[in-house]
């Protein structure tokens, strides 16, 4: 017969299971320990102060074998957590009388082997699958503050990552100096901004700021057939954002461990703050470029709107070779600074009229490499020096400094040549007039494979010559 152990204050009848098992019941968990080391087969045992002492004891006797219910007043998943971990079978709720203890009594001895280990195991693996989750999470996350992306890449991006996990919908409203508005998943975008509209007219709020504010967190309401539930940003203690999650079934949204969110928020927040951090970094880079460029043409008057002009033109380029926006933004940068170097060269040389001596030209070759050094020395820029250095590189590695060949000159640098000498044909020098514009755009391609990437020649010569033109006029 096997032997029980029941840990209860209750009175509960017991001479009926007394035919089936030898029972020994008392009354706390502290009892339960000074008799624990009987030879006890199984166990039932409801919460109390000593409860947690009591599984500790059992747990590090090894000659202790006692498979073991625990009765809880809630349930919950850190309750549930908690036991298992100390090896419970099984955690229920309800109360015993003296049938279903019985009944408890014959699943823990046969069935519940298999039926409490399920529930167990299941519960484990979700909480594995959180585990994982929370990793993705945070591998993801970090991956994007390793990425140079522009802020509304990166908020498109956690968007996705929170769409895929939840396999709904999302709306994240934030509060930050550059972030006054919604972002929205481009696929599914006008949908969410009609569900917004009709939530707001019908609650009576005249803005989503106020709504969210007031709307209970991690609450599920139902609005128009769909499950929505709205989820706090709190970064360094301050309320930053409101995450809304909408999905076409609630069941669906009940499903998902809504706790998680708050590591996504969290590592949300962070590459948010350094998205933001970045683009006023450079914003104030940009400026700092311009204010560069306007000193460079102080000195060299007939490059005014040099610069300005060739940016433009490798922007037409890069959009039309389908870079990403913040790739776009790099090679802007670049082209606007692409003669930055030239700010230590002498007035003489760069307004001279006549032909350059031998040692004049080789002067003014080092503004690439000078450029280059100039923008090396601020940190976040210093990829756009490598494009600055290289954009007099050509094709067939006969350019200068580093007389690099095809590929070797980086993809941001041929763009630039190409405006570059564009720009330089078209427009005024003090020893002759500007070229005109089918003229240059021919000699630029009598010149691909030699001085110029064929590939991206074609590209330009693919661009509407009007916006080329346009370009020639509007910036001078």
């Amino acid at each position: 017969m096997k032997k029980v152990l029941i840990v209860s204050n209750k009175n509960i009848y017991l001479e009926d299971i007394a035919f089936f098992y030898d029972i020994e019941k008392v009354e706390d968990s502290k009892k339960a320990i000074e008799i624990v080391d009987e030879k006890f087969d199984l166990a039932i045992l409801e919460e109390d102060e000593y409860l947690d002492e009591f599984l500790d004891v059992i747990n590090e006797n090894l000659k202790i074998q006692i498979k073991f219910i625990i009765i809880s007043k809630d349930i919950d998943k850190e309750t549930m957590r908690k036991y298992f971990k100390k090896n419970a079978s099984d955690v229920i709720e309800e109360e015993l009388d003296s049938i279903k203890l019985l009944e408890k009594l014959e699943e823990l001895e046969t069935v519940i082997f298999s039926k409490a280990d399920q529930r167990k195991i299941e519960f484990q693996n979700k909480e594995l699958e959180m585990e994982l989750t929370e990793y993705q999470i945070s591998y993801e996350t970090t991956k994007l503050l390793r990425l140079d992306l522009e802020f509304k890449e990166v908020i498109k991006k956690i968007i996705k990552l929170i769409e895929g996990l939840t396999g709904g919908a999302a709306i994240l409203k934030l509060y930050g100096n550059l972030s006054k508005t919604h972002y929205y998943n481009e696929e599914s975008n006008l949908w969410k901004i009609e569900l917004i509209r009709d939530f707001l007219r019908k609650n009576g709020y005249k803005s989503l700021r106020s709504a969210l504010r007031d709307a209970e967190p991690y609450k599920i309401f139902e609005f128009q057939n769909k499950a929505c539930c709205v989820l706090p940003m709190v970064i360094h203690n301050q309320l930053e954002g409101h995450l809304v999650l909408i999905n076409n079934k609630k069941i669906q949204l009940e499903s998902i461990e809504l706790g998680i969110f708050n590591t996504i928020l969290s590592q949300a927040g962070i590459v948010i703050e350094n998205a933001e951090l970045m683009e006023h970094t450079k914003a104030i880079n940009f400026q700092m470029a311009k204010s560069l460029v306007k000193a460079i043409e102080a000195k060299d008057i007939y490059t005014k709107g040099h610069s300005e002009r060739v940016a433009s033109l490798s922007t037409l380029i890069a959009k039309k070779m389908d870079f990403d926006l913040s790739k776009v933004k790099q090679i802007t940068m670049a082209a606007m600074l692409h003669d930055v170097g030239k700010i230590g060269l002498s007035e003489n040389i760069l307004n001279k009229k006549s032909d350059l001596t031998f040692e004049e030209y080789n002067e003014i070759k080092k503004h690439s490499q000078n450029g280059y050094e100039i923008v090396y020395q601020i940190e976040n820029m210093r990829e756009i020096a490598e494009i600055i250095k290289s954009h007099h590189e050509r094709w067939d590695g006969t350019g200068y400094p580093d007389k690099l060949y095809r590929e070797e000159i980086r993809l941001e640098s041929r763009i630039i040549a190409i405006a570059d000498a564009f720009d330089a044909m078209t427009s005024d020098r003090p020893y002759r007039s500007g070229m005109e514009v089918n003229k240059a755009l021919r000699i630029i391609e009598e010149n691909k494979h030699t001085q110029f990437d064929a590939e991206i020649v074609n590209i330009f010569l693919g661009i509407n010559k009007n916006k080329i033109i346009d370009i020639i006029e509007k910036i001078k």
